[in-house]
């Protein structure tokens, strides 16, 4: 069960013929940690090596925040203090003119953490693909790809489903403000 949300609102999940999940006009407007989040069903197994499965998720936003604080519109987690210690991803923006990165740690077979540049300034109102195919993931900005990573996670964790308007590291919430237009989700494989 999808619940939700940014809005306050209680929506389901919306499968489309491309999509397994997919949502539009997600209003984002509190950086409260009392709001609710949208948690993307079925998803904790992006992290798990046991569970290899290729996917795709696109995500286009638009940042509103009035501060500096980081904010992420999409990413996924392991629960604290259980198997692999902080394997995550997320995408983030610090600002309305910050630029905006992708953070992952773990995810390549590594502890190495790693904060990316994706997008020089705003990339409101951008197309953001995130393809993981095989040991990679691509990062794609309007249909060009701007990173790899590698994506060889090699072993299992207690790990959240990803989640839309924020994500959730060790030790809080990180809310996006904003709109997201658009995100859909779907498994590859």
């Amino acid at each position: 069960m999808a619940y939700f949300l940014c809005n306050n609102g209680s929506t389901s999940p919306s499968p489309s013929s491309d999509w397994d999940y997919y949502f539009e006009n997600i209003p984002c407007l509190s950086s409260s940690p009392a709001s609710t989040i949208l948690n993307i069903p079925n998803t904790a197994s992006i992290l798990n090596a046991s569970e290899v499965r290729d996917w795709e998720a696109i995500i286009n936003f638009e940042n509103r925040q009035n501060d500096s604080n980081e904010r992420s519109p999409f990413g996924i987690s392991e629960d604290k203090g259980y198997g692999i210690s902080g394997l995550s991803f997320e995408l983030y923006v610090k600002g309305q003119n910050s630029n905006t990165y992708i953070y992952h740690k773990y995810i390549d077979g590594t502890s190495t953490k790693h904060n990316d540049i994706i997008g020089i300034g705003n990339l409101n109102n951008t197309d953001i693909v995130f393809k993981k195919t095989g040991s990679n993931l691509d990062i794609l900005v309007n249909n060009t790809v701007v990173l790899t990573i590698s994506f060889n996670i090699t072993g299992d964790s207690n790990t959240r489903n990803a989640t839309l308007g924020s994500y959730a590291g060790a030790s809080q919430y990180y809310h996006f403000v904003g709109i997201i237009n658009k995100f859909g989700f779907r498994w590859l494989s």
